[in-house]
């Protein structure tokens, strides 16, 4: 029988579903795009183009197998996604230092999901 999940470790586990959906769809665009380029310039466009939607596609998976690992209580999407966090925070904070004040949200959303898995009783109490 799979153990109940909290609330908190399901909307986290949502929203790294919606990041892996966003991903593919940046991917689709990516690859779509690249066939609009006119053929008049230089071929290195296209493929560019082809490399960010292999890369997205990449991420969209991972995020993917991450949400789902947390979904089913996987201490290894825990630690994963704390790093992501970390990582997310660390990238909101030189964004906001740059100008960028729209970078305050998934700033804040990141540190939320790091406080949450990984300083949080009940975060950390739902992965044991």
């Amino acid at each position: 029988m799979a153990k109940k999940m909290p609330l908190g470790v399901k909307l986290v586990s949502i929203w790294f579903y919606i990041i892996a959906v966003l991903l593919v769809i940046g991917a689709v665009l990516a690859f779509t795009g690249s066939n609009f380029i006119p053929q008049n310039l230089p071929g290195i466009l296209g493929a560019v183009a082809i490399a960010l939607g292999a890369f997205l596609l990449v991420f969209a998976v991972l995020y993917f197998f991450i949400a789902r690992g947390l979904w089913k209580g996987r201490n290894w999407a825990r630690i994963v996604a704390i790093i992501l966090a970390v990582i997310g925070v660390f990238n909101g904070f030189f964004a906001v230092f740059s100008g960028n004040f729209v970078s305050l949200i998934p700033l804040a959303i990141n540190a939320a999901i790091g406080y949450y898995l990984g300083l949080s009783k009940e975060g950390k109490a739902a992965f044991k």
